[in-house]
């Protein structure tokens, strides 16, 4: 039987996310519920606006963020 009829057969579609147990002589392969969580459209838009400032070179190292947040004990 080939790949698209056993994905058919199970109900298998191009990128859904599987998990596999190996077991001696047995591999079970089941289906993985997506996230519950769904981000609002305020996170999303947060997101992308942080992911353009990456993207332009527009950040702040973890190192700096911390001096920044702390700097009489860091100094």
């Amino acid at each position: 039987m080939c790949r698209r009829a056993l994905q058919r057969q199970a109900g298998i579609k191009s990128g859904d996310r599987l998990r596999f147990k190996v077991s001696p002589h047995t591999i079970t392969i089941t289906a993985v519920e997506p996230p519950t969580y769904k981000p609002t459209k305020a996170e999303l838009a947060a997101i992308r606006k942080g992911e353009a400032e990456i993207a332009r070179g527009e950040y702040v190292t973890l190192t700096d963020l911390l001096d920044d947040l702390d700097p009489p004990r860091r100094r």
